[in-house]
């Protein structure tokens, strides 16, 4: 049997993953788009948490997420997956929202030297919790500038370059429960020996996701399991899958 810690460079293939994804979840497709209106109603209510509601509905969000991918290696293993498995992500929620909280670090660092500098526009903290008409937020972009939405792009550049590096972090999480440090190191040494497949494969799930926004945002609904499912599918190539007895199965079917 193979090392936990060993995994596969220059593995990856993107499109491969998202073939394979979608076919490993195609027979439960309507179970997995119910599992996608379950994690939006539970954001959303977590989001009306006072003071917290924010920080709760990521953390709620990405627990679900954690669980959803539970249920698509189900899938992979010809098993049957069930609703129940969403909420088994619960279980893991320490390094899962850790892993969240990290990704957030340029936006914090952003945000922090913007109202540090008072760089906020006084209109936009005056019209806190008001209805932004398109009228108020032109005006309060022509008062934010370039330098700020530079500084805002900037953030959101290397919110995704973590991303990346922690690409197969949550993964490792839901299928071998590895520890928060391991499963952060091992996901950036896979990262790196699949730079070229994770790039792309990214790239694929963010033209899915606007696509999604594009079908009247419910579209979203639709190809998020698509998403998920490639993401785990990319896992599966890189590190194999456990299957239910503990041993790893590597073999793809793309």
């Amino acid at each position: 049997m193979k090392s936990e810690l060993e995994y596969r460079s220059g593995s990856l293939n993107a499109v491969g993953c998202v073939r394979e994804g979608f076919a490993a979840i195609k027979p439960f497709y309507p179970l997995f788009v119910g599992m996608i209106v379950i994690q939006f109603l539970a954001g959303l209510l977590a989001s009306l948490v006072p003071f917290v509601g924010s920080v709760l509905s990521s953390a709620v969000g990405a627990c679900l997420v954690c669980g959803l991918f539970m249920a698509v290696f189900a899938s992979f293993r010809s098993g049957k997956p069930t609703i129940s498995m969403m909420f088994e992500g619960f279980s893991r929620f320490v390094p899962v929202v850790i892993f969240v909280l990290i990704q957030t670090i340029p936006f914090v660092v952003v945000a922090s030297i913007v109202v540090a500098n008072g760089m906020l526009p006084e209109e936009l903290t005056a019209n806190a919790g008001q209805e932004m008409t398109p009228e108020k937020i032109q005006a309060i972009f022509a008062q934010v500038g370039a330098p700020l939405v530079a500084m805002y792009a900037a953030a959101w550049f290397g919110s995704m370059v973590i991303k990346a590096f922690l690409f197969f972090a949550m993964t490792l999480v839901a299928d071998r429960d590895l520890g928060t440090s391991e499963a952060i190191l091992l996901s950036a040494r896979a990262f790196v020996g699949n730079i070229g497949g994770v790039v792309l494969l990214m790239i694929i799930q963010t033209a899915l996701f606007i696509g999604g926004l594009l079908a009247f945002v419910i579209g979203l609904i639709f190809v998020a399991p698509i998403i998920y499912a490639a993401e785990a599918a990319a896992y599966r190539q890189v590190f194999g899958l456990r299957t239910e007895n503990g041993e790893l199965r590597t073999e793809n079917r793309i």
